[in-house]
């Protein structure tokens, strides 16, 4: 009987041993879960204010998350009027890849200065140099010229459109620019973190 009895006590110890890992496993789960869940939110609206874009003109939102080596990631996409944004949001808020892309090949992202900026006498609005791509890029990213590193601009084909492909980095991220050579519209930009 002493038996028996030390038999019972090892499988109820056993059973409250699992019992308790299976509690802490789930509990675990349901608040990381909840917690990468609850960011979401924080996630559309980061890309939102990164692009410019009103929530009320995003369309087809697409919000999902991921555990990575660095904890939660928000991969989020939308369309407002006929551009595809495209962002992957560390939980930290930090934009790690963020991306605008007119389905067409067109201007994703206007420079928000470009109508205030007057060409030079020598160059034509359908024919901009180098120098003024690069200045339409900073204007539109919000960054001084000499904050950059690592400047790189080359002529290239996207689309079928003559652009300048700019790549410079600033702040720990890589930035991409397509600036179309013809008028000076971005056709597509983006900026990755930069390890």
């Amino acid at each position: 009987m002493t038996e028996q009895k030390r038999m019972n006590r090892t499988a109820r110890i056993v059973i409250t041993i699992v019992a308790s890992v299976v509690i802490a496993v789930v509990t675990v789960v349901i608040y990381f879960g909840f917690r990468a869940y609850s960011g979401m939110n924080t996630a559309f609206e980061i890309a939102l204010n990164d692009a410019g874009v009103l929530a009320q003109h995003a369309k087809a939102v697409d919000v999902d998350f991921d555990f990575g080596l660095r904890g939660t990631v928000y991969e989020v996409e939308f369309y407002s009027q006929r551009h595809k944004y495209s962002y992957v949001i560390d939980s930290d808020g930090t934009i790690l890849q963020g991306t605008g892309l007119s389905e067409e090949g067109s201007t994703a992202q206007q420079s928000k200065d470009s109508s205030s900026q007057s060409a030079p006498h020598d160059e034509t609005v359908s024919d901009i140099t180098e120098q003024h791509a690069k200045q339409l890029v900073l204007s539109q990213a919000g960054i001084d010229e000499t904050q950059i590193y690592d400047y790189d601009c080359e002529i290239e084909s996207f689309a079928g459109v003559k652009v300048y492909e700019i790549e410079f980095g600033y702040n720990g991220y890589e930035y991409t620019y397509y600036v179309n050579t013809a008028n000076g519209a971005i056709v597509q930009h983006g900026k990755k973190f930069d390890l």
